[in-house]
């Protein structure tokens, strides 16, 4: 299967190394294929977490490609230029929990074993604390059944629009890329607390993936950690695209209606004919429109 990130796609010499280094995935283009699943190991996820099914038994060799998945997608996170330090964080969910950055520590000095088991009863597994920050992954992942992976970091242009408690309008169509017709910024409250957590989660009603955090950041989540990471990057552009257009007066705003089209776009971008068929009628209406297929008409 394809490698989670390319070495040459992020323009970061050695990055393919130091991947190879932390996780024992070789080769900067084919990363996957070289750390299978150890035998036995499933990669499904739950979807609705129970909180009955506590986990009762702790091996650091389980869940092994989501160990993996997230140290890549936190040394790629620092990398890229999104994070700095060990002030991000990233989680993927597995069966009965979701397993976590640790608390404070290099990345780079890191190993997939060394990423922490969190159950669905709150309750963490193995010889390091998870991040400070588990209780947002949490509770994404409780409320949100959508969600198998999150990441979160201090991206600059983010953070900055964060402290003036801003979040990003619809100021370019591609807003709608992290699945509403705006990105907010959640409330503050103190790093790892409760109260932040439920602030998030406001941010994110209405389908929304992604939300900047005042005076502290951003979060965001999506079906993959390549795909969370992705939007992460995609929304660090878009802040940092605002600012620029700021500077020289108010932007235009798309508006409400047009957002909705957009967001039926994205809701049928990637998909087939055949998956389109299935949507409602207004995404149906607004489907990213194809050209016609060649071989096909030429076979009838």
């Amino acid at each position: 299967s394809e490698g989670f990130l390319f070495c040459e796609d992020m323009g970061l010499p050695g990055w393919g190394d130091l991947i190879e280094k932390a996780t024992g995935r070789q080769g900067a283009t084919r990363i996957r294929s070289a750390s299978p699943v150890p035998s036995g190991e499933s990669s499904a996820a739950f979807v609705s977490p129970q909180p009955k099914a506590v986990a009762t038994t702790y091996n650091p060799r389980h869940h092994w490609k989501e160990r993996c998945d997230v140290l890549e997608a936190a040394l790629a996170m620092n990398a890229s230029g999104v994070n700095q330090g060990t002030s991000g964080n990233v989680s993927a969910r597995v069966p009965g929990g979701f397993v976590i950055t640790p608390s404070g520590m290099r990345y780079d000095e890191l190993k997939p074993e060394n990423m922490v088991l969190v159950d669905v009863g709150g309750g963490y597994f193995g010889p390091l604390l998870p991040s400070s920050e588990w209780r947002m992954h949490f509770d994404i992942y409780q409320h949100k059944p959508d969600a198998m992976a999150v990441v979160h970091a201090h991206p600059t242009y983010c953070t900055a629009l964060s402290c003036q408690e801003k979040g990003i309008p619809s100021f370019h169509y591609m807003v709608a890329a992290a699945g509403a017709k705006e990105i907010k910024c959640a409330q503050y409250a103190t790093f790892g607390t409760q109260e932040l957590s439920n602030s998030i989660l406001t941010a994110l009603a209405g389908g929304a993936r992604a939300c900047l955090m005042a005076n502290h950041g951003m979060i965001c989540y999506s079906s993959s950690c390549r795909k969370a990471l992705d939007l992460a990057i995609e929304v660090e552009g878009l802040a940092r695209q605002y600012h620029i257009a700021t500077a020289a007066g108010q932007p235009t705003l798309l508006g409400d209606d047009e957002m909705s089209v957009i967001l039926a776009k994205f809701r049928t971008y990637g998909k087939q004919e055949s998956e389109v068929s299935g949507l409602g009628a207004f995404d149906r209406k607004h489907a990213v429109i194809p050209p016609p297929r060649r071989d096909l008409a030429a076979k009838l």
